[in-house]
């Protein structure tokens, strides 16, 4: 027979001489029938292997990434110290200061002195002194005191603005400090931490660029200091950079957060700074923007208390997300919110999805994919077994002990209890399920053993039976 002529009704002509006297139509034997597909189970978990070339690359691409997004930020951050200290640059010019002048600078510090030596002062004796101090200024820029206590008068007027939240009044404040010690890391910290009070992303900027400018200071004191034994202070300029990194990440700007946490590295002195360092850089790189991290995060916390309404968000964010581990954590997160919220199909169908894409990526989300996946497709399996649907229980059994979750040794056992009217399919399953043994409860371990002495009567192996019973036995007795 031509089996290319497969699928289509032969024809046979049964022939008397020449003519042909009766035609016989005979239908094509049926078709094999094909194993529905049950959702979430690779057909032999041989697709797997298709995905292994497809993404063979994934870590390369986060890592490149980052690269040039750690590079582009140390630019800008290196842009933002350059501005800043231009900005703050002392002036060169001398200025020939007359006797009459001289006099003037005396008289109005002195009137500033009177005010500070009010008591009870508040907001207008503190105005009140400042201007007179900055009148001695004008008159003579090289009054020594006359700058100190204008300092002095400027920080009692910051603790006030902070306490009031008078945060513009505060800002202004110490932006006139830093002009006037543009060398002091505490005053540009200060005006740093003033700037996030305004909790806007233009203020957020700005406190990142004066933390920064804070760690630049500290790290210059050692060498412009005329004490030799001046050392570097690590705690404030990691605490700085630290401060730098989180301002610039209220402020969407990641490449300058990134740059800011690797500068920080060097000053990370201890186990926690270190860990600290590693947990911000791999926020900061899980894509190529800042804003879908925060997305993903705000997500996070609405699927927890709601995972139905978290479902369209995460779906969404697939679509705008670049990096592929970042695309796998938003549908490892979709998977889990559709099962959460009483959709497992879907849910277990994403997963799927998610532990093909995972496969060759070197991190630990794989692991918990793996733990989540092995986790539905056993509790489907449990839920099919209780319908009588036997056949879907079995595959999803299956599907489950091959993610080698840690509850593998578990499924084993329900495959093999499953399987029971067939011995030497059950005694396979349930060999896979002791090779677990450690993994199993005592329950199970019970259940197992119980279980290995029936199969093995009915195999007519009374050694094996015998010795099963015997450690069922010590197990009960122990337990």
């Amino acid at each position: 027979m031509n089996h290319h002529c497969k699928g289509i009704c032969l024809v046979l002509l049964l022939v008397t001489g020449c003519a042909p006297r009766e035609v016989l139509v005979l239908e094509p034997p049926p078709p094999t029938p094909t194993i529905p597909a049950v959702p979430g189970v690779d057909s032999v978990f041989a697709a797997m292997a298709q995905t292994f070339a497809r993404r063979g690359h994934l870590v390369d691409a986060r890592a490149s990434e980052t690269s040039r997004r750690a590079v582009e930020g140390g630019k800008r951050l290196f842009a933002l110290a350059d501005s800043l200290s231009a900005r703050l640059a002392p002036s060169a010019d001398s200025v020939l200061v007359s006797d009459e002048a001289v006099a003037e600078s005396i008289r109005r510090f002195n009137a500033g002195a009177q005010v500070l030596d009010q008591p009870n002062m508040g907001t207008a004796e503190l105005a009140a002194a400042a201007e007179q101090f900055n009148v001695a200024l004008d008159s003579n820029p090289y009054d020594a005191e006359a700058l100190y206590w204008l300092s002095r008068v400027y920080e009692l007027q910051s603790e006030r603005f902070m306490e009031t939240g008078a945060t513009e009044q505060n800002i202004d404040v110490l932006s006139r400090l830093t002009e006037m010690y543009p060398l002091r890391h505490d005053y540009a910290g200060l005006l740093a931490s003033a700037f996030e009070g305004l909790d806007a992303i233009s203020g957020w900027s700005q406190a990142g660029a004066w933390w920064h400018r804070a760690s630049v200071l500290v790290r210059d004191e050692p060498s412009l200091s005329l004490d030799s034994n001046t050392q570097l202070d690590t705690a404030s300029t990691f605490i700085y950079l630290a401060n730098a990194s989180r301002a610039f990440i209220e402020a969407n700007e990641g490449n300058l957060a990134l740059a800011a946490i690797l500068e920080a590295a060097p000053f990370a002195v201890n186990e926690e700074e270190r860990d600290y360092l590693t947990s911000e850089k791999e926020w900061l790189t899980w894509d190529a923007t800042l804003v879908t991290r925060k997305r993903f995060d705000v997500l996070l916390q609405e699927s927890l208390n709601n995972p139905a309404g978290a479902v369209t968000g995460f779906r969404s964010l697939i679509a705008e997300v670049t990096l592929p581990q970042a695309e796998v954590d938003v549908r490892h997160q979709l998977a889990l919110a559709l099962f959460n919220a009483g959709n497992p199909v879907m849910g277990i169908t994403e997963i799927q999805q998610a532990w093909k894409d995972v496969a060759q990526m070197d991190s630990t989300i794989q692991g918990r994919i793996r733990e989540d996946y092995g986790t539905m497709a056993y509790s489907l399996a449990i839920e099919h077994r209780e319908a009588g649907e036997l056949r879907t229980a079995l595959a999803y059994l299956l599907q489950s002990e091959a993610t080698k979750f840690s509850g593998a040794p578990l499924s084993a056992l329900t495959r093999s209890i499953l399987l029971r009217s067939d011995p030497n399919a059950a005694l396979d399953a349930a060999k896979l399920a002791e090779a677990g043994w450690d993994q199993l409860d005592a329950g199970s371990q019970r259940t197992l053993l119980e279980h290995m002495v029936s199969l093995y009567r009915r195999l007519n192996n009374r050694d094996q039976a015998v010795r099963y019973a015997q450690r069922y036995r010590e197990l009960t007795a122990n337990n």
